[in-house]
């Protein structure tokens, strides 16, 4: 159905859903925070902080590439479950929205909760986009131009059968477990410690 989402992610999703909180602590530096945007007390118990969690326990060369794509995902998936937002804004919003992700002067109005102050503060994230080494940039990018487009194409239509079903998991859910493989696998060749097992999802 439109807007809705496959079991996986309502279950054991590989998408991560809590809202990771971050700061720029300096120009291009994310400063993780175990509580979400806007960093006000009122909002701290209305989210996980697993996810923050599990990014500073990574590898100082991943946290900040993988908080970005949580983040950028995290804005792109906003933008769909907002079901205010017309259809005809929606899909070409979706379908663009990869080269707007580096973009300081991208908002848009939409989202429930901190995912609002997300939306309105993205230029946090876009900052912090545009100072990753390319290689984590353009998987990002490639990311969310392939998940975007996919979600664009499941408001178009509805999901009929178990093929369209498994389509619409594999735009939502699948291509993030690709994404953070590649992601992991650039840190990897990038260890001073000379790992190149990446980090384990």
């Amino acid at each position: 159905p439109r807007g809705g989402r496959c079991l996986s992610r309502s279950t054991s999703s590989p998408r991560p859903r809590a809202s990771a909180s971050l700061r720029p602590a300096a120009p291009h530096t994310l400063t993780l925070t175990v509580h979400p945007l806007p960093l006000s007390p009122p909002t701290k118990k209305k989210h996980h902080i697993s996810f923050a969690i599990v990014i500073q326990q990574l590898p100082p060369a991943l946290r900040d590439p993988v908080c970005t794509f949580y983040l950028v995902l995290r804005a792109l998936d906003t933008v769909e479950d907002d079901m205010a937002v017309p259809v005809a804004t929606k899909v070409p919003l979706l379908r663009a929205f990869a080269d707007r992700v580096g973009d300081a002067d991208f908002t848009v109005a939409c989202g429930y909760g901190p995912y609002v102050d997300l939306m309105r503060q993205y230029r946090h994230v876009a900052a912090v986009f545009r100072g990753l080494e390319p290689a984590y940039a353009a998987v990002i990018a490639d990311i969310t131009r392939r998940m975007g487009a996919g979600m664009a194409d499941f408001i178009e239509k509805e999901v009929v059968t178990v093929a369209d079903y498994d389509l619409y998991c594999h735009y939502v859910a699948g291509l993030v477990g690709v994404g953070l493989s590649e992601v992991s696998e650039g840190g990897a060749e990038r260890d001073d410690r000379g790992r190149r097992g990446g980090a384990a999802w």
